[in-house]
């Protein structure tokens, strides 16, 4: 599927120490590294036949191929749209399930205005194991309340070691989050959350693709028609197409 430009629901996850007083040092990873990674994501959604008055539009796209005239020719118009704030509950609770899995505390759970949960790891030889080290993670997960694009799920994070648990906190060492070790784990809690985070979006989100039509203005209303959408449903389609072109 395409590149994604229509922008929908944000979903952000912060890894951030406070074993120290000393000002953290973040790092950041994206769980979508771009937006054709999330368009195939979304391409993996069930079609639809018809969608309910209130889903959002989080995809529409022209496709282009090989036409009865030319190649790169534009052959389909295909729309995604998502159950926006059952979409967000869903992804926040399949991200508290891979950390409670993987042993972090979730702490009080969800705020449900700003979208954030704070989680914390403290492990031994996880991720440093030779020689074998204490470790320190904390997670600011954080998912927006509004958008829903490929820069909707983000990772920041800073990891801590020390040689001894009970170390005070001036003791941890700083900034091994940029080695090639911490990276690793990062790059593997990120692969474990993805993973969760697109069966939600199969689960509530939904596609059509409309084929031959004469002029793109008559795409959009096949698609319209074919879902049942509402008027603002059809205004947000041509936004997103307009938002691609520009």
């Amino acid at each position: 599927m395409p590149n994604l430009h229509y922008k929908g629901l944000l979903y952000v996850v912060s890894l951030i120490s406070i074993a120290s007083s000393a000002k953290a040092q973040m790092q950041q990873v994206r769980l979508f590294s771009d937006q054709q990674e999330y368009s195939r994501a979304l391409a993996s959604s069930p079609i639809a036949n018809e969608i309910n008055s209130s889903s959002s539009v989080v995809y529409a796209h022209f496709n282009k191929g090989l036409g009865t005239t030319e190649f790169n020719q534009i052959t389909s118009l295909t729309a995604v749209l998502c159950d926006r704030d059952t979409a967000i509950a869903s992804m926040e609770q399949a991200t508290s399930g891979v950390l409670e899995r993987l042993g972090y505390k979730t702490f009080s759970g969800w705020d449900p205005k700003l979208g954030i949960l704070k989680a914390e790891l403290r492990s031994y030889a996880t991720i440093f194991k030779t020689p074998p080290l204490y470790e320190q993670v904390v997670l600011k997960v954080k998912v927006d309340q509004v958008k829903f694009d490929d820069r909707s799920f983000t990772i920041d994070y800073e990891i801590r070691t020390s040689p001894r648990d009970n170390d005070p906190p001036n003791l941890w060492v700083d900034d091994v989050s940029t080695s090639q070790l911490a990276g690793r784990y990062i790059d593997e809690l990120r692969g474990q959350i993805r993973t969760k985070v697109e069966e939600s979006l199969r689960q509530h989100c939904k596609k059509a693709t409309v084929r031959d039509f004469a002029t793109e203005d008559a795409a959009i209303t096949a698609v319209a028609q074919k879902l049942k959408m509402t008027r603002t449903q059809v205004e947000a389609i041509r936004r997103a197409i307009k938002e691609e072109n520009e």
